[in-house]
């Protein structure tokens, strides 16, 4: 079951690096540009050198940033890693971002297949804005895939929803 009254909770910057593609909001689940952005990921050697090392290998964050409020919905999407230093990322196709810091709107996904229930869950969510009296900052969103999705298949994941 989706919890769809959010907890919200304050967060300090962060900063994550790692693969990107530019795409739309929309651009997620099966056979999607997201789900190409996955295979990269795994398949990639990591994207940082010694200034920027990941703090942690777990969690993997997937972040919707650089929103394009346009009818096109473009945004960047990236999956990678919260990192240290000032360095930046080593490697085509990679990057770091920052995340302010901000309040956040927290979802849990129902346990499925990760594509399938996060896709399903971002539909809930823009249902659930539509008539909140929270509103959306479009300066950083994300996922974090924790213990709970080390089986893509079988996973449980929770979204951060910038607020004000």
């Amino acid at each position: 079951m989706i919890k769809m009254e959010p907890e919200v909770v304050a967060l300090k910057e962060m900063r994550i690096g790692g693969v990107y593609i530019e795409a739309t909001e929309k651009d997620c689940g099966p056979q999607s540009a997201a789900d190409e952005l996955w295979r990269a990921f795994r398949g990639s050697a990591r994207c940082f050198n010694k200034e920027a090392e990941p703090k942690n290998p777990i969690p993997t964050y997937v972040v919707y940033t650089e929103y394009n409020r346009s009818e096109d919905g473009k945004c960047t999407i990236m999956i990678g890693h919260e990192v240290t230093g000032r360095g930046g990322p080593a490697g085509d196709g990679c990057r770091i971002v920052r995340l302010p810091k901000s309040h956040y709107a927290v979802f849990t996904t129902r346990r499925g297949p990760a594509l399938k229930v996060t896709a399903e869950t971002w539909r809930m969510i823009d249902v659930y804005f539509a008539a909140s009296s929270y509103r959306r900052r479009y300066t950083g969103d994300f996922e974090l895939y924790d213990a709970r999705a080390s089986d893509p298949d079988n996973a449980v994941v929770d979204i951060y929803v910038a607020v004000e």
